[in-house]
């Protein structure tokens, strides 16, 4: 279970990551509307990655390499879920709300940005954690990407509490995904490897 959440989360971060650079490519060169909702799309099974991840690595027997990192992981992906799908679908069938006008609001997506940097940051801090146990480390660089482009993305976070996000800051957020992406899947396929003892 663990090692099935780990990997649909890759997958999903992965694709999350194809889409960041279709917005800078939409702020840029080449209209493409909606990818706002694929985004979006991509919440759930984040989410259900990082549960199934979280749970599989609590059952008994388990390995409990990263079980915090992973829970962190999963907590703060469900709040970004809640704000994100909650906004976008909330704004299109109520739009009127107190709770659609609260998902929408600053405080709201600043709660969904630093959920997004506390979860990135988590899942590969996890995945550091399990790869070393198996003896196979994560390469520094790829650990150096991810701290750099995590500081970018509190960054960006902030900024566009005050103005347009610029595309630039998209396309170092696809880097992030896709970084953390490697990491789980890694760490995916490390724990295939790792001798778990009851």
């Amino acid at each position: 279970m663990q090692r099935a959440g780990l990997f649909l989360v890759a997958v999903t971060f992965a694709f999350v990551s194809l889409i960041l650079l279709g917005q800078a490519l939409d702020a840029t060169v080449l209209r493409l509307p909606g990818l706002v909702y694929l985004l979006a799309a991509c919440d759930p099974p984040a989410i259900l990655g990082a549960w199934l991840a979280t749970i599989g690595s609590a059952r008994a027997g388990a390995a409990p390499i990263a079980r915090g990192a992973l829970a962190v992981a999963a907590l703060s992906l469900t709040l970004v879920g809640a704000v994100v799908v909650g906004d976008v679908v909330l704004g299109r069938i109520a739009p009127g709300s107190a709770l659609a006008a609260t998902l929408g609001s600053k405080p709201g997506w600043l709660a969904a940005d630093a959920g997004t940097v506390l979860a990135l940051g988590a899942l590969a801090l996890g995945s550091a954690r399990i790869c070393r146990a198996v003896g196979e480390p994560l390469s520094a660089a790829l650990l150096g990407v991810v701290g750099l482009t995590l500081a970018t993305r509190t960054l960006a976070g902030v900024w566009g509490h005050f103005a347009t996000v610029p595309w630039p800051f998209r396309v170092a957020e696809a880097v992030l995904f896709a970084a953390v992406a490697l990491a789980c899947r890694a760490a995916s396929s490390c724990l295939g490897r790792l001798t778990v003892r009851p």
